[in-house]
């Protein structure tokens, strides 16, 4: 499969160092070249030349065994996470705020109702996915799941996308 679009892989990195381990760019390992932050990682085929690895994470490790040519069940496409309606978190149910003026003005995020919808982190699998991930997963071209799978942790969901395959670790419970 071949990744139609350029994809920025700097979006999946973290800022700086964590524990001495370098995640803060990609790096290129065997033909793949990966992303991390430490909670999402992906792979993208490349012709670029290995890198010295240099403190990153053993990310191959994630995708051992991973095919998603040789999966016996249907994959599923992107996802959208779940709203529910809640207690406004901008005006806190009162239905107005201040302005910088000290003017009570109505709450733009629930229009004066104090009531609002807010988003939910979405399952998959049974495993919570955070919506700042699953953005990023939906900004993948052509991204499909897998009910199938055996990642190497229960709390992890591996995935397929033009060009490419990623593994999002779930939210604690």
């Amino acid at each position: 499969m071949e990744a139609t679009t350029e994809l920025n892989l700097q979006a999946f990195c973290r800022f700086g160092k964590v524990l001495s381990v370098k995640m803060d760019a990609p790096w290129v390992i065997g033909g793949w070249e990966y992303a991390t932050d430490g909670v999402i990682c992906i792979r993208i085929l490349t012709t670029k030349a290995d890198g010295e690895k240099t403190g990153q994470p053993d990310a191959e490790a994630l995708f051992k065994g991973f095919d998603p040519e040789k999966c016996d069940t249907p994959w599923l496409s992107g996802f959208v996470s779940d709203e529910i309606k809640t207690c406004c978190p901008q005006c806190d149910g009162d239905g107005y705020v201040y302005d910088v003026d000290g003017e009570q003005t109505r709450c733009i995020m629930c229009a004066g109702l104090g009531m609002a919808y807010v988003e939910m982190p979405r399952r998959i699998n049974g495993i919570k996915i955070a919506n700042l991930y699953d953005r990023l997963i939906q900004s993948l071209p052509g991204v499909q799941f897998s009910r199938a799978d055996k990642p190497p942790t229960n709390k992890m969901i591996r995935f397929a996308f033009l060009g490419g395959q990623g593994a999002v670790m779930g939210l604690q419970e």
